[in-house]
């Protein structure tokens, strides 16, 4: 018998989580200290396998530096906008193809391929099961930054994180003139 792998543990604790959320709470002053044990217990199983991400993650939710923009005109396209906590500087986050515009996402993508490290293996789109990794293919380490990680839990959990999401829709000029920047 193996053992799991961190991509289908992290699934299932999320999945779990969603499953003890299923309804959109409004969030207030300590929402996460009032959750029952076994949430508790999830969310620090979470902190062990993403102790660099998870807590600077729900910072960028309880400061509501997270926004779900839509264009006008197209009502199921969408992006997040993340503001960074350290300056001024706003990453668009796209959970399902697993991408973040922020620096510290393309070098857990792309910075440890040349010594062999095992992001680069991953790379390329393919149907795994489960929110965590998006399409991402391979059972290697999947690239992570605390804006997505933010995401990923809004996504995953809306029930518990969605509150704390500001929705904004914006005219399809003005999605067309982010999508420009980023190129």
């Amino acid at each position: 018998m193996s053992l799991p792998t961190p991509r289908h543990l992290l699934n299932t604790l999320l999945t779990t989580l969603h499953q003890q959320h299923p309804t959109p709470a409004s969030p207030g002053p300590n929402t996460l200290h009032t959750l029952p044990p076994s949430s508790q217990d999830l969310l620090l199983a979470l902190s062990h396998l993403l102790p660099s991400t998870l807590l600077p993650a729900l910072d960028l939710l309880d400061h509501r530096r997270v926004h779900r923009c839509r264009p006008a005109a197209h009502s199921k396209k969408y992006a997040y906008f993340v503001s960074s906590s350290s300056s001024a500087t706003v990453h668009v986050v796209r959970p399902a193809a697993w991408w973040c515009s922020c620096g510290a996402f393309a070098w857990a993508a792309f910075g440890r391929r040349g010594a062999g490290g095992g992001a680069g293996e991953v790379m390329g789109m393919g149907e795994e099961g489960g929110l965590w990794g998006g399409r991402m293919r391979g059972e290697g380490d999947v690239p992570v930054c605390v804006h997505l990680v933010a995401c990923v839990l809004v996504e995953a959990c809306p029930g518990l994180f969605g509150g704390y999401v500001q929705e904004e829709q914006i005219a399809l000029e003005r999605w067309v003139e982010i999508e420009l920047e980023r190129r």
